[in-house]
């Protein structure tokens, strides 16, 4: 048997709003409307528009969602469907990621380049990181405070930044 479950939403300025009720004769009217216990639901304007169309009118109790039984029915096949499908996005998320590497104070590091101004010209062969740097500091949730390596001459201040692990590569020297 099939079954059609449809929610039909029509905005009212005032819950005692009446003269919406002719304009919803004109729709497929339901045999059954489950809804709280709002003034606009139990008016009696409702209740003579339910009677006349043959409609069984059902009233919850406020914040018991177990009053409708298809709500209490479906409710643990919900909760566990949800459940099962966020196991198995962390599943997929998961196998596409490995742990973070740490790094220490005082690592050499580069920092990936973000903004690099638009002149027109190809960016194809500017550089992708820049450095070196120095971590000066270890943040949660793998970040990291970065700055220049004392007695650099970069600028005239001191460049000084917080960055992810993954925008951040150990710069290894050549023996």
């Amino acid at each position: 048997m099939n079954y059609l479950k449809f929610l039909v939403h029509l905005s009212v300025s005032y819950p005692t709003e009446e003269d919406r009720l002719p304009q919803n004769r004109s729709r497929i009217a339901p045999k059954r409307i489950i809804s709280d216990r709002g003034r606009s639901f139990t008016s009696k304007s409702f209740k003579d528009f339910c009677r006349e169309l043959k409609i069984t009118h059902h009233l919850n109790a406020v914040g018991t969602p177990c009053g409708n039984d298809q709500i209490c029915q479906n409710l643990d096949k919900v909760v566990l469907h949800n459940q099962q499908e966020q196991e198995k996005q962390k599943l997929l998320f998961d196998k596409k990621r490995c742990r973070a590497r740490k790094l220490e104070i005082g690592d050499l590091v580069l920092v990936q380049i973000f903004s690099i101004v638009s002149d027109g010209s190809s960016r194809k062969l500017l550089p992708k990181w820049k450095g070196h740097f120095q971590i000066s500091k270890i943040l949660e949730a793998d970040r990291y405070e970065v700055w220049d390596i004392p007695g650099s001459l970069r600028a005239r201040v001191p460049y000084k930044g917080v960055y992810a692990i993954e925008h951040i590569k150990l710069w290894e020297m050549m023996d």
